[in-house]
């Protein structure tokens, strides 16, 4: 496969590589966000579709729990998730909900993983538009803090 996604690593034509994450405004949902497969999915609005797959792998009683705490989580941590890695303040969040342990609601999405990340990978790779920065600017090959500003939408 082309990917590895616990990684980070995805290799999909019309996304940027995971080293350049700098920030720039997207073409299709007019956010500010970084343009790798997975930053794009975790954020991009029009991606909102593939992002939904991965809440249907929680227990049907978490699932509104875990769409509020994703609402509230910071860019680094929508991305772990997306990842199928689990954040802290996630868990953390999660214990002792409704009375189910938390080995218990993760026994329940353990065995949905597999066929959640092929299908997300195959409707990244299937979008009608790949989201694309509005104007590209100098590529950051250092990951420093001197990619370019954008100043906020009037």
């Amino acid at each position: 496969l082309s990917f590895s996604w616990p990684n980070g690593l995805v290799n999909i034509p019309g996304y940027e590589f995971f080293n350049t994450m700098d920030e720039r405004r997207c073409s299709l949902c007019n956010s500010i966000h970084a343009f790798d497969a997975l930053s794009c999915l975790a954020q991009c609005t029009h991606l909102t579709p593939v992002l939904d797959l991965a809440f249907q792998t929680w227990h049907p009683q978490l699932q509104d729990k875990v769409k509020n705490w994703y609402g509230q989580a910071d860019r680094d941590e929508k991305r772990k998730f997306v990842r199928t890695l689990l954040p802290f303040s996630l868990t953390n969040s999660l214990q002792g909900v409704d009375g189910l342990p938390l080995s218990d609601i993760l026994n329940h999405r353990r065995p949905l993983l597999p066929d959640l990340l092929k299908e997300q990978h195959q409707k990244l790779w299937a979008r009608p538009v790949s989201p694309n920065p509005v104007g590209k600017g100098p590529v950051n090959y250092y990951n420093t803090d001197t990619a370019p500003r954008i100043p906020p939408a009037k």
